[in-house]
């Protein structure tokens, strides 16, 4: 990942889930490296983001805020995979 974006969606896992100031901490799958969310292209990203939990992993793309500090946009995250239903039912023989 460059230092000013992203060149794709990579997958992310949450450090510290969303604040109450709207900023969330993610740990690079692939690099290891850290990063503090603190905007959000849009309300669906911004959903996405928001809805997950410590410890659950992501694609997303991000960009830089600023110049100096470790701050980033989520330019676009992958909505949670849908689980399937399961049938509890057992099958009668």
């Amino acid at each position: 990942m460059s230092a000013e974006s992203s060149s794709g969606p990579d997958m992310f896992t949450v450090v510290e889930s969303m604040n109450a100031h709207n900023a969330v901490t993610v740990r690079s799958d692939a690099t290891h490296a850290t990063y503090h969310l603190v905007a959000y292209a849009d309300e669906s990203t911004h959903s996405v983001v928001s809805s997950l939990s410590a410890g659950e992993s992501t694609r997303l793309s991000l960009s830089r805020v600023g110049d100096r500090a470790n701050v980033w946009r989520a330019d676009a995250a992958a909505p949670r995979p849908v689980e399937p239903a399961t049938d509890d039912r057992t099958p009668s023989n």
